[in-house]
């Protein structure tokens, strides 16, 4: 899990990382209002930090400390696999220059994700370097996995926008694709073929999923209604206030999950008697 802590003396955000149920700040500057963003199997975190001095940097952080990531212009990451690769994109402060890319931190090189189809933004990525990204031409943006060094489009909901949310190391994919009136549904797409998982709902939102299947996200049943956290298994909807135990549905509400690992642990954040509280919401065994 990591996130970012408030404050110190001149209210700057700093980054944290929680490793075996323990809290852990991440090294910062003094002057530097930081984030981490995301964290791989092994433990390294990549995040982002704005200071006086500097403006926009990517950072991965080891046992060995805090390491930007050097650019001629701004590199944006998104996420980090086990091998160390980080999807982002690198553009200029003006707007005259924008690629998308992959970061290795193996070698601290920067691979092009081909933009001839339009502009490509990344998302996420598998431990096999497999990215979705959504790419935005003028009349729609679509949803895309990179493979191969080809980019292949996925199967929408016929509305005007896609985006893609989370790639498992299976290659599933899960995010949101707009129907023709523009309500936006959950969507998953396994091996070529796109599944609408909540087709019910007023707006629904995939955002998560692990290697075992298991999806996290927001459903809207109608307006106004307010958004709902669900956790998505097989065919089956779970809301997050059915994931309790009895004695903490009374004390906890307004649940956003943000993430889900392998062992079904989901991380998010919601209120705690009416205060906001990161959690780990662990499975029962």
């Amino acid at each position: 899990m990591t996130g970012e802590w408030c404050c110190n003396a001149r209210n700057h955000e700093k980054p944290f990382v929680v490793r075996n149920g323990q809290f852990k700040k991440l090294a910062v500057e003094p002057d530097e209002t930081a984030r981490g963003w995301a964290i791989n199997n092994l433990g390294v975190v990549m995040g982002e930090s704005y200071s006086d001095s500097n403006s926009l940097r990517t950072f991965y952080e080891d046992d060995s400390g805090r390491h930007y990531i050097e650019s001629d212009v701004r590199f944006v990451g998104r996420e980090i696999n086990k091998v160390g690769q980080i999807p982002g994109y690198r553009m200029a402060v003006d707007g005259s220059f924008y690629e998308a890319v992959i970061y290795s931190i193996s070698d601290g090189s920067f691979t092009t994700i081909p933009g001839d189809l339009g502009q490509v933004t990344p998302a996420a990525i598998n431990d096999l370097g497999t990215v979705v990204a959504d790419v935005r031409t003028n009349s729609k943006t679509g949803c895309y996995i990179y493979q191969n060094n080809v980019l292949t489009e996925l199967a929408d909901l016929g509305g005007s926008y896609c985006f893609p949310a989370d790639i498992n190391n299976k290659g599933t994919v899960v995010g949101i694709a707009a129907l023709p009136d523009d309500r936006v549904h959950a969507v998953k797409w396994e091996n070529g073929v796109m599944t609408e998982l909540l087709p019910d709902s007023y707006k629904s939102w995939a955002l998560r999923i692990n290697n075992h299947g298991q999806i996290v996200g927001r459903i809207k049943f109608d307006h106004p209604v307010s958004e709902k956290a669900f956790l998505y298994e097989g065919t089956k909807m779970t809301l997050a206030k059915d994931l309790l135990a009895p004695a903490d549905t009374a004390h906890w509400s307004d649940f956003f999950f943000r993430g889900i690992s392998d062992k079904g642990e989901i991380i998010g954040d919601g209120k705690l008697d009416g205060v906001a509280r990161a959690f780990i919401m662990r499975p029962v065994p």
